[in-house]
């Protein structure tokens, strides 16, 4: 008898180790990302529980677990290996079920940029952004900021779609270059910077019809002129004719020094009209 309940025993043993005794291993919400010295708050510290879930954590081998196959002649250069693997680590944080994903993320978002954490909207070219883009249904941002280790930033890579959404945490190579603003490129104190103010701008900006400026030619004149007290550049904006290899002329225009309006200019009576 003593030996039938030793093996019942045994055998509901290992049942429960096989099923995990009807219950799954509960991923851990951090508190913070972090790599190294660099460490950020993370989203489910917004989280409430019908706001959103962690679902899954992906993190790379750490360099010293692979050496501590074979570490006996590299003890002394392990702390310097994982500085240098800590910065090459990608780490993925997934969640789900985020009814409310776009106001979480822009309020995520707005968090991280304050002056209290440092961090900054990038775009596409690595460039910090002047202003946090709108969140919407879909989409993708990254936000960093320097990093401990010199020459990388500590960067956090935002992708969302309805009610899923990823953050990878790395620490690449690099540095935020800040990225000019409208002031900036209107009073860099050359024409250049006219010309690279007009190009960002669209057209429907100017109360002209296309996609893009690059459907235009447009050309900065020397010289400043007043419009109620503020300095404004003037730049000429003209339409390339393919078949005739000619510029058909559009208009004038201004810009005020500080880049936040633009006027059209009558060629005739050189009255100006506000268009932003």
């Amino acid at each position: 008898m003593k030996r039938v309940i030793q093996c019942y025993a045994a055998g509901l043993a290992i049942l429960c180790l096989l099923s995990g005794c009807g219950k799954k291993d509960k991923i851990e919400s951090p508190e913070a990302y972090s790599i190294g010295e660099d460490s950020a708050i993370s989203l489910d510290t917004l989280l409430d529980e019908d706001k959103g879930k962690l679902t899954d954590i992906s993190a790379p081998e750490s360099e010293k677990e692979k050496d501590d196959k074979n570490k006996d002649d590299k003890e002394d250069k392990d702390s310097e290996k994982e500085k240098d693997t800590a910065a090459d680590d990608v780490y993925t944080y997934t969640y789900g079920e985020m009814a409310e994903a776009p106001t979480t993320l822009q309020t995520y978002a707005e968090t991280l940029i304050d002056e209290e954490n440092g961090f900054s909207a990038l775009d596409e070219e690595g460039k910090s952004q002047e202003d946090l883009p709108e969140i919407g249904e879909k989409g993708d941002l990254v936000l960093a900021r320097a990093s401990a280790v010199e020459g990388h930033i500590f960067q956090l890579a935002l992708s969302w779609e309805g009610e899923d959404c990823t953050i990878e945490v790395s620490c690449p190579e690099g540095a935020i270059e800040e990225a000019q603003s409208a002031e900036q490129l209107v009073t860099a104190g050359t024409l250049s910077g006219v010309v690279d103010y007009v190009s960002s701008l669209s057209p429907s900006e100017l109360d002209l019809p296309g996609e893009s400026m690059q459907e235009y030619h447009f050309y900065p004149s020397e010289g400043t002129r007043l419009v109620d007290g503020t300095v404004c550049r003037q730049f000429s904006v003209y339409k390339p004719d393919e078949n005739t290899q000619t510029n058909t002329f559009v208009g004038y225009y201004l810009i005020s020094a500080v880049g936040r309006h633009v006027y059209k200019v009558d060629p005739e009576t050189k009255e100006t009209t506000q268009l932003q």
